[in-house]
């Protein structure tokens, strides 16, 4: 469905993406919600867009086999790493999702997967990809820890396969 915002510009939502055209139906660009990120319809210029009400605590960096990343948040970047690795190594998710503490798991299928509390899911578990959902409440040295724990689960190397800034 497309929607007319303004004289201007049209809009429509496909599959979790908002794609922006023009009054002549020429693709302008799209906003995907899943990883927060507004790309040009020429594809060359990608960047992060803060949600309204976000809290932006910076800009960090990782890197997926040789894939940047950048991200406003901690949270963000996670969830960028992780989308990344699973694409380009299908089924670390599911390698991940069985590595964790007593308390805590940064993937799993539900969100209460994540967490040993039941108060927890509600507050700090948002959707990865189809499927999956992951921890949000991390320190840089959480994710750190996280992010070794993922590249061995996919049988990469932290440090050379998957870089940080932070």
């Amino acid at each position: 469905m497309l929607v007319n915002t303004s004289d201007e510009n049209l809009v429509r939502i496909d599959d979790g993406t908002l794609v922006i055209h023009d009054e002549n139906l020429k693709h302008l660009g799209t906003i995907d919600f899943a990883t927060e990120r507004y790309t040009l319809a020429d594809g060359k210029m990608s960047f992060f867009v803060p949600p309204a009400g976000a809290r932006k605590s910076g800009e960090y960096e990782v890197t997926v086999y040789g894939e940047t990343l950048t991200g406003y948040s901690l949270k963000s970047v996670l969830g960028d790493a992780l989308r990344a690795l699973e694409k380009k190594k299908p089924g670390s998710l599911e390698k991940l999702s069985k590595v964790g503490t007593a308390r805590k798991h940064i993937v799993a299928r539900k969100p209460e997967g994540l967490f040993a509390s039941d108060t927890l899911p509600k507050k700090f578990a948002e959707p990865l990809i189809d499927g999956w959902f992951y921890g949000t409440n991390n320190s840089a040295q959480e994710v750190n820890s996280w992010l070794a724990r993922a590249a061995k689960a996919a049988g990469a190397e932290f440090g050379k396969d998957i870089t940080t800034s932070f």
